[in-house]
Formats: structure tokens, sequence, C-alpha cells
């Protein structure tokens, strides 16, 4: 969980620089977070009317407020992370194997034509 806080706490540092919200690193009493809604919608390329605005704008400074929260946590010698457990890698090894012959390939396409795959024209007419 803390490692968590560290990571949200990294994150909305930059979420605010991006933004151009100050940062003030001493501890205590900061200014009241807030966002532009307006600019980021416009950055966003969103249309909002003034009570989409008004409703956007509390639920954000709720979130930067839950945010500078976590900020009060302790955090002395934990290292940040991006994930809160460790993350491995799933996939498989990427090994070459044999693949499908072009014969069981064409008996399974809906449509072929001189030993290739024919498929319809999904290009419009200039």
């Amino acid at each position: 969980m803390v490692a968590m806080a560290m990571g949200l706490r990294i994150a909305f540092r930059h979420f605010r620089l991006f933004l151009g919200v100050g940062i003030s690193e001493h501890r205590g009493a900061m200014p009241e977070p807030s966002i532009d809604v307006r600019y980021v919608a416009n950055l966003a390329r969103l249309e909002l009317d003034e009570e989409e605005i008004r409703t956007f704008q509390g639920q954000l400074g709720s979130i930067l407020g839950y945010i500078e929260k976590l900020g009060e946590l302790d955090l002395e010698g934990i290292e940040p992370t991006a994930h809160p457990s460790p993350v491995f890698d799933r996939l498989e090894a990427d090994e070459p194997r044999p693949g499908l012959d072009a014969s069981a390939l064409l008996d399974n396409a809906p449509d072929q034509a001189s030993g290739q795959v024919r498929v319809p024209k999904v290009v419009a007419d200039a």
C-alpha cells in the first residue's frame, strides 16, 4: 500500500506539472490544488457545457485532495515503484515453430484464386 502511495505521489507530481499547477516541496500548508477543466477539455478536444465543467471541477478537486492526503504518508526508506507488487513477464519463449503450409492455409480460406487468398475490396473508388 505504501509503495502504491509512493507511485501515486510521483504520478500526481507529473500530472500537476503537465497541467501547470505549482508544486511546493515543503510539508504543511499547500495551496488548494485546482485544475482548469476548460483547458484540459480543450486538450482532449471535448466540448463541455457549464454544468459538466462544474461537475468535473468538483470531481477533480476531490481526486487531488485525496492524492494530497496520500502525500502525508511517511515514505522514508521506501523505494519508488510503478506497481505495488512485482510484475513478471508471462509470455512464452519466442522460439521458431513450423507454420501452416500453403495448401492447409488455402483449404481454410473462404475464397482463393491462383494460390492466393482472395479478400473483399476495402478501398473506395477514387
